[in-house]
């Protein structure tokens, strides 16, 4: 039985996807395809012209050839926000490759072109978000609801007030029964969120509990399941 609350992710998930591409934006996908696909040439286009002198395709190919190696191949983009560096456009984008994910920050010269590029590896582990997960979780298996609400955002507040909370606990601990320890932490990303998985043994059976924070590192999602076979 998995017990879930996740019509907080899912609304965001729909918001993110139903915006209007910028052409910013529109520029930052074609460049990470490109280069991704290594279309090197095709990648440098929207260079500006400090850029082409900087980054030259030599320099492009190397740095595409240590990408393959650390990254492996191109699977998808998670997510993507845009922003401001000083004066200037930036496009961050969130790409999933095989081996693991990558910040991909593009900022942009006043004509629209690409004047700086930065690759950034997303981390495997996050010790402050795991802390906050395990007092979370800590908090809701000893029933300290108003503990376990000040790590909520408004709408996971909202939705889970420590009378619903006092209900959801019956439901898990009906299904699972008591806490008997936590094991390790997993971290991973779903766009531009933060997700801690916690394995836990009960008295019942194991669980999985997934808690996802947004990057103000509040809760807006979790779920109770067992692992994965």
């Amino acid at each position: 039985m998995k017990i879930l609350v996740s019509a907080l992710v899912l609304s965001l998930a729909v918001s993110a996807s139903a915006s209007v591409p910028s052409p910013m934006q529109t520029k930052a996908r074609r460049f990470l395809v490109n280069f991704a696909g290594n279309r090197l040439d095709a990648a440098a286009h929207d260079f500006n012209e400090q850029m082409k002198a900087t980054v030259t395709p030599e320099v492009l190919t190397n740095f595409k050839q240590q990408f393959d190696r650390d990254l492996g191949p191109f699977l998808s983009i998670a997510a993507v926000q845009e922003g401001t560096d000083g004066a200037f456009p930036v496009v961050e984008l969130t790409a999933r490759f095989a081996k693991a994910s990558a910040l991909v920050q593009i900022t942009f010269d006043e004509t629209g072109k690409i004047g700086a590029l930065h690759f950034d590896r997303v981390p495997d582990h996050n010790a402050d978000l795991e802390r906050i997960a395990r007092e979370v979780f800590g908090a809701f298996n000893n029933r300290r609801f108003d503990d376990l609400g000040k790590h909520f955002d408004t709408k996971m507040g909202a939705q889970l007030p420590p009378a619903a909370l006092e209900s959801l606990y019956r439901d898990v601990t009906g299904v699972y029964g008591k806490l008997t320890s936590v094991g390790e932490a997993q971290y991973a990303m779903q766009g531009d969120l933060h997700v801690v998985k916690l394995s836990a043994q009960f008295e019942k059976m194991p669980m999985l509990f997934e808690i996802v924070f947004n990057n103000a590192r509040r809760v807006v999602g979790w779920s109770f399941r067992p692992p994965a076979k």
